[in-house]
């Protein structure tokens, strides 16, 4: 069957125009967006399997040069380890302790796969390394009966794979990043409410870098 080819001739005013600001603006207002920002702060722990009740430390690289603790399961701080311990201090504390050496790659290869997983919920994922993922909600409200039921179905998923993880929303994508390390748990689901918000958080939670909170 032939395929009818139409050509559209346009206007000379709309071949040698700019198009107008205010209509690409206002267009772009007529597609809302609302941001889901996770953040998953015990991923380097988590990347690494442990029987139930297993104390888990991971070691890595201090600023001082030498090996410490960076991150404890919950077995691991119930006896008494934390963050910035050396590794002979930490078996004191927890003899059968496993002790494996952070794995960026590992963290980035379970980044991607949760990814993936998130991508049942929107279309639009992407990652946020270390430990984060953002996530354009807005056209997934309705499929999935609202804000609240959202954000409990993810909640519960990954905490079923064993995560930990924070989240907040926003209606940019950069606001949804800074309230979940500043404000975790926020949902400010309108643009007039973000400055309220974001006055009231901390600079030094925000992951900026020492010379700029400085």
């Amino acid at each position: 069957m032939a395929v009818r080819q139409q050509s559209l001739i346009l206007p000379e005013r709309e071949l040698c125009q700019p198009p107008d600001a205010t209509v690409l603006l206002s267009q772009h207002a007529r597609r809302p967006r609302l941001w889901l920002a996770l953040r998953l702060p015990q991923l380097p722990v988590e990347v690494f399997s442990a029987t139930a009740g297993q104390a888990l430390a991971v070691v890595a690289s201090s600023n001082t040069g030498g090996r410490c603790v960076q991150f404890c399961n919950p077995a691991a701080r119930r006896l008494g380890l934390r963050p910035g311990l050396t590794p002979g201090a930490a078996f004191v504390l927890a003899p059968d302790l496993h002790l494996p050496e952070r794995s960026p790659w590992r963290e980035q290869q379970l980044l991607q796969r949760l990814a993936d997983w998130a991508g049942q919920y929107t279309s639009l994922v992407s990652l946020e390394p270390p430990d984060g993922l953002l996530l354009e909600i807005h056209g997934s409200l309705r499929l999935f009966g609202g804000l609240g039921r959202l954000w409990q179905l993810l909640e519960q998923g990954l905490a079923s794979r064993g995560h930990r993880v924070a989240m907040a929303v926003a209606p940019t994508a950069q606001a949804a990043l800074w309230l979940v390390r500043g404000a975790p748990g926020s949902r400010v689901e309108k643009t007039h409410m973000l400055t309220g918000v974001l006055s009231r958080l901390s600079l030094q939670r925000l992951n900026w870098p020492q010379r700029v909170v400085k």
